[in-house]
């Protein structure tokens, strides 16, 4: 009579796409598939061409199964783009905190309100301190961010219920998987571009940052090293010689001790804020993680228990499905589709608040359209007796037509009067928008960089000198800043060696140019 229920959870990676999708049956979720889709070099390179290759992978999806339109969908976009914040605010109350809230995160956050999108969920309330607090676990991305990936959505025709966060959504699979584990664990899934590494405390998402270091480091340092293609590096990476073979050791080493920096920086950051926890187990998911010898060599360096993280088969689902060996890259659409179904732990949504509205509009008006259904094949059975219903249903379908219609040209005034109010903000932030680069720069330099000198000019022009431990680093460096949407131009003036005492540093020159606001 009316198409299964379904929930899909897509995880748009820059190399990878990463579809689940669950239907219902006998009142249970199951695993229907889980899709791979690795998206050519060349095209993942230029952004248009990425966008094209998504959107008909899409709609090659819905092509086979237009059912899952009528399904949830639910997306994420990556960690490195959003900030996360966990705040104490003095009040229990829902609406209290709704309205602190934005305050507080813009004291916070170099932008205004009216450019980014908020949303946040309750972890805990302490009712029995003198003045009752709330802990607030908060996540801010800018609009526009959003708003080109909703672009995307919109032009398959097929619109997202959910928007959350990639670390997120992680985490939300890890503690469906292992609801018992109240150790303190890390999760590290490390990607095409940068690794993203999350803390949990007695199943509680605490601590989350990217660290710019990802599987395209690797391949670049073995480009350099080695002048190899592509596919000879895909080959050399999971052949099992980089950490063993003399000739290649060096760079597996080199490679994997940039990650290892980074994950001894989050631990260093994750103990000045919470001093009592230590870090006693390290889960791996991501492409990048199936390195052979990685996860070896981080637990011999780290002192600490590696293993896999593998979110199949799903908690519940009697039929066991598996992704089979992919099940490493599938954590964060696994995670996704717990939202869809109202499992997830942190349940947040960066959808903006026109669209929410419209979704749930739209759901009104199926949910009237399925109940007038339903009434019309009573008819079949108990005559006309339903028939004063169908024209109440009706005339509640026809009403809010109208309101839609109404309401259209209010929104239109709406959007340009924050279109000039934006103009007018952005006009006045020119130099917020340098301590805004500066405090981006700060967040870019490895933990093992020191800056020594730093020359902003008026024309935006950066030149920065410093030392480090070695080349890798530098490379590290100047790949982060060439990412980073606050700095372009970005040139290695040159690196040498020199010693400081006993101790080799490299010292290092770069400049750059601050991107126009």
């Amino acid at each position: 009579m009316f198409s299964q229920k379904s929930i899909t959870g897509l995880d748009l990676g820059t190399q990878n796409i990463k579809l689940v999708v669950l239907k219902s049956a006998r009142n249970r979720w199951h695993l229907q598939e889980a899709i791979f889709e690795k998206i050519p070099l060349e095209i993942a390179a230029n952004e248009e061409r990425r966008a094209a290759f998504i959107k008909e992978f899409l709609i090659n999806v819905l092509l086979r199964d237009p059912s899952l339109k009528n399904g949830k969908l639910v997306t994420a976009i990556p960690r490195n783009v959003a900030i996360l914040k966990y705040l104490n605010l003095p009040s229990i109350d829902q609406n209290e905190i709704s309205n602190m809230l934005p305050f507080e995160m813009e004291k916070l956050i170099p932008l205004s309100m009216d450019q980014v999108v908020l949303d946040y969920q309750l972890i805990d309330v302490n009712k029995e301190s003198k003045n009752p607090l709330s802990e607030i676990f908060a996540i801010v991305v800018k609009k526009d961010i959003i708003d080109h990936q909703l672009k995307l959505f919109t032009e398959v025709g097929w619109e997202p219920d959910f928007i959350n966060l990639s670390a997120v959504a992680m985490y939300n699979a890890f503690v469906q998987k292992y609801p018992e584990e109240k150790s303190t664990i890390t999760l590290l899934d490390i990607g095409t571009q940068s690794t993203e590494i999350s803390i949990l405390v007695e199943g509680l998402l605490k601590f989350s940052r990217s660290a710019p270091v990802g599987g395209i480091t690797l391949d670049r340092l073995l480009q350099d090293e080695l002048n190899l293609g592509s596919e000879e590096i895909e080959q050399l990476k999971f052949s099992g010689q980089l950490f063993e073979k003399n000739n290649l050791r060096a760079i597996g080493e080199s490679w994997a001790k940039l990650l290892r920096m980074e994950i001894t920086h989050t631990f260093e950051a994750f103990h000045t804020e919470r001093q009592q926890q230590k870090v006693e187990k390290l889960f791996l998911s991501g492409g990048s993680s199936r390195l052979a010898g990685l996860a070896e060599y981080l637990s011999r360096k780290l002192n600490l228990p590696v293993e896999d993280f593998d979110p199949f088969p799903l908690p519940g689902d009697d039929e066991g499905k598996t992704a089979g060996a992919l099940g490493y890259y599938f954590p964060a659409a696994v995670g996704l589709t717990s939202q869809g179904n109202g499992q997830a732990k942190l349940s947040l949504n960066l959808l903006p608040k026109k669209f929410t509205w419209a979704k749930r509009q739209q759901q009104r008006k199926k949910s009237l359209l399925a109940i007038a259904g339903a009434v019309a094949l009573g008819l079949l059975f108990f005559g006309l007796r339903g028939y004063v219903n169908i024209e109440k249903k009706q005339r509640e379908i026809t009403f809010l037509d109208r309101e839609l219609a109404a309401i259209k040209p209010e929104v239109t005034i709406a959007q340009e009067l924050q279109a000039k109010i934006r103009l007018l903000r952005e006009r006045s932030q020119g130099a917020e928008f340098f301590l805004s680069a500066l405090r981006q720069l700060s967040l870019l330099a490895p933990a093992n960089v020191y800056i020594d000198h730093l020359v902003f000019d008026q024309q935006g022009q950066v030149n920065l000198r410093g030392k480090t431990e070695n080349y890798g680093t530098v490379a590290t460096f100047v790949l982060a800043l060439e990412k980073s949407k606050y700095f372009n131009n970005v040139v290695n003036k040159g690196s040498r060696e020199n010693k400081l005492g006993n101790i080799k540093l490299v010292e290092f020159e770069i400049e750059c140019r601050v991107r126009t606001p």
